[in-house]
C-alpha cells in the first residue's frame, strides 16, 4: 500500500468528518485497510474506507456528512 492509494480517501474522509483529525483519520483508514487485507487477502481500499467511515461513526456517534 502507498501513501496515494489512501490520500484521496483519507479527503473525503476528513470532509465527511469535519472535527476529526487527519491523523487520526489516516491512523483509523490505516488500521481499516490492514484489518481487509488480513481478512481477504486482497487490498480493497474501497472496502476498508467504508469501514473505516463506519468506525468513524461509531467513535463521533454521528453520520457521515454526505
Amino acid at each position: 500500500m502507498s501513501n496515494d492509494e489512501l490520500d484521496l480517501p483519507i479527503r473525503r474522509l476528513c470532509r465527511q468528518f469535519p472535527g476529526v483529525p487527519h491523523d487520526a483519520i489516516a491512523s483509523i483508514l490505516g488500521d481499516s485497510y490492514r484489518l481487509v487485507v488480513e481478512a481477504t487477502g486482497a487490498p480493497e481500499v474501497m472496502a476498508a474506507e467504508r469501514l473505516a467511515r463506519l468506525r468513524l461513526e461509531v467513535r463521533t456517534r454521528r453520520p457521515a456528512l454526505i
